[in-house]
């Protein structure tokens, strides 16, 4: 019978829902999550550097932008500095 636990579908949205109001306004240029711009670094590209990731956010200074990723139970901030 559908319905009679909790699914997962409520622990994810939740997650959403609380990283939405902890990043704030992001189109705020003084927020550390806002974006100006996404630089794609694809391999096989002219200029594709392999040190880089595949996909940047970037602020309009050309800085790295704040964020997080997540796959599963595993979580990884972003961030150009430990405080940022």
């Amino acid at each position: 019978m559908m319905g009679l636990m909790p699914s997962p579908y409520y622990s994810v949205k939740d997650t959403y829902l609380a990283e939405e109001v902890v990043w704030g306004n992001i189109q705020d240029p003084r927020n550390p999550f806002h974006w100006a711009q996404v630089h794609l670094n694809l391999p096989g590209s002219p200029e594709y550097q392999p040190h880089l990731p595949w996909v940047r956010r970037l602020t309009a200074l050309d800085d790295l932008a704040g964020g997080s990723e997540r796959y599963v139970d595993d979580v990884r901030t972003i961030g150009r500095s430990a405080e940022h």
